[in-house]
């Protein structure tokens, strides 16, 4: 009960997204306020112009006064607030903190007119018609606005000349219900502005997802190329619409078979891969597509031959700078209209270049690479196999951390580890709270916290060039830990070596 009360008022735990949502409604709030501004302002003069009529005595005069005080204030305000853009949430939260100043000023204002009202025998419409605007422009928690009326309503009522039981009755029933419209409105407000925002966000949510659909629909996932659907649309749109030269590069990998044979699929991909990047170096993205496994294709409006032929000899040289090789073949016409011919052209003179390739001393420097690869690959699997026979009893994790990214390239991991790595997410960070949480003994806790803080342990490194600490586990097992600092490259901009073995 107590809770639902709390809810109701606006107090204790905060409304999900607040600042967003009162950001949200800052536009629709601005305008309604200036209108109640207008309304008061209007209000104030049909009571002045009343006073005047009526004659003058010396409470009219302080009423009037206070009418002609209001009616300044309330401009003061309204032209202040036009400073306000609304551009920034600086601007918004100053917005609202303004219009809760003037609300106040208004309730006392209020108060103030009423105590003269009473005195001259006229009651209290002064106070209720302030209380009921003040209840419907309030953007504050219903608790703050109840607070701020009833503390009005007791201070009015403590100084209220002639007061009666009455007075006393309605206007405490006034203040009920004016906190009540108050928190109303301010929940229909809050409510549907948060169902407004979390609508977008699904919206906006599918959006992002049909367009990374619609990307997936027309790009190759392995190379980034425009893929066969995007490349078979873009030679309709050339032989519809096209007008001038068109060229085609017609483009195969040389030994992916032999590639995948000797060294595995992901090897493969990455030759392919590098194929990609190459092409996009010299050649626009709407251009360049892989339509197969091996073959690639680049469709371009141009007829300067020697230029063409020059980027098919710098794709070449840049992917033999990687221990690969490609053939290609050129074709061009002026008409665009000659699409189809030019690709079929450019394949068959790839063909022929494939053909060149494979009965020259190409295929013999491929065949020696892949054997070199392949013993690598080999002794890396031999030396692997040692470090986990020999070493594994004493070393209980050695990984590479990207303090960037939080993410880890293990060297030797426990399957134990492994699962608290798969359970977060692959962040090394959470896996190792995780981790320490079940395996380590408590009173070493918040020194693996502190290490997971890892703008400190920057600044460890960068002093201490090593890291070190040891604990000891559930187990009964001592271990220590060690981390180093690693040569940073592109690829590793912050990577650090974390080493956990037995302290003998």
């Amino acid at each position: 009960m107590v809770e639902k009360i709390k809810q109701l008022v606006g107090y204790g735990e905060p409304v999900a997204r607040y600042d967003e949502i009162m950001s949200g409604l800052y536009g629709s709030v601005r305008k309604r306020n200036d209108i109640f501004h207008f309304m008061i302002i209007a209000v104030e003069i049909l009571l002045l112009a009343g006073l005047l009529v009526s004659g003058t005595d010396s409470y009219k005069l302080i009423s009037a006064i206070l009418y002609v005080v209001m009616m300044a204030l309330t401009i003061g305000v309204f032209l202040l607030e036009r400073h306000l853009t609304g551009q920034v949430e600086e601007e918004i939260e100053s917005y609202y903190q303004l219009e809760a100043c003037f609300l106040v000023i208004f309730l006392i204002w209020g108060g103030a007119v009423t105590v003269f009202d009473q005195m001259r025998g006229t009651g209290m419409a002064i106070f209720y018609f302030v209380l009921f605007i003040a209840a419907w422009i309030s953007m504050m928690k219903p608790w703050k606005t109840m607070v701020i009326f009833t503390a009005g309503f007791l201070i009015l009522n403590m100084i209220l000349p002639g007061n009666t039981s009455n007075n006393f009755i309605y206007g405490l029933a006034a203040v009920i219900i004016a906190s009540s419209l108050a928190a109303g409105i301010w929940h229909t407000r809050i409510d549907g502005k948060l169902a407004e925002l979390t609508v977008a966000g699904h919206y906006a949510e599918i959006e992002k997802k049909n367009d990374a659909l619609n990307v997936q629909a027309h790009l190759d996932i392995l190379t980034g190329l425009g893929n066969r659907f995007e490349y078979e649309h873009v030679i309709g749109e050339l032989m519809l619409n096209a007008n001038g030269p068109i060229a085609c590069i017609y483009i195969d990998a040389n030994g992916l078979h032999e590639l995948n044979n000797h060294l595995g699929h992901d090897a493969g991909d990455e030759m392919l891969r590098t194929i990609g990047k190459v092409i996009l170096q010299y050649f626009a993205l709407e251009e360049s597509f892989r339509i197969g496994g091996d073959e690639f294709v680049v469709l371009c409006q141009s007829s300067d031959e020697m230029f063409l032929e020059e980027r098919i000899s710098a794709i070449k040289r840049d992917v033999e700078e990687f221990n690969y090789s490609v053939s290609a073949g050129l074709d061009y016409s002026n008409y665009a209209t000659e699409t189809e011919k030019v690709i079929q052209t450019a394949e068959n003179r790839m063909r022929e270049d494939k053909l060149a390739f494979y009965a020259g001393p190409g295929a013999e420097r491929q065949k020696r690479a892949l054997n070199e690869a392949l013993e690598k690959v080999l002794t890396k699997k031999k030396d692997t196999d040692r470090f986990l026979t020999v070493i594994e009893p004493i070393y209980k994790g050695v990984y590479f951390v990207d303090l960037d990214t939080d993410t880890v390239r293990d060297v030797f991991m426990t399957d134990e580890f492994r699962g608290f790595l798969e359970k977060s997410d692959n962040k090394f960070s959470v896996a190792l709270q995780e981790f320490s949480k079940r395996m380590i003994r408590k009173a070493y806790f918040p020194r693996i916290q502190t290490l997971c803080n890892y703008d400190e342990l920057r600044e460890k490194l960068e002093k201490d060039k090593v890291v070190k600490l040891t604990y000891d586990q559930m187990d009964g097992y001592t271990i220590r830990l060690r981390i180093y600092p690693v040569e940073k490259t592109q690829e590793e901009a912050e990577c650090t070596l974390w080493i956990f073995d037995e302290d003998n």
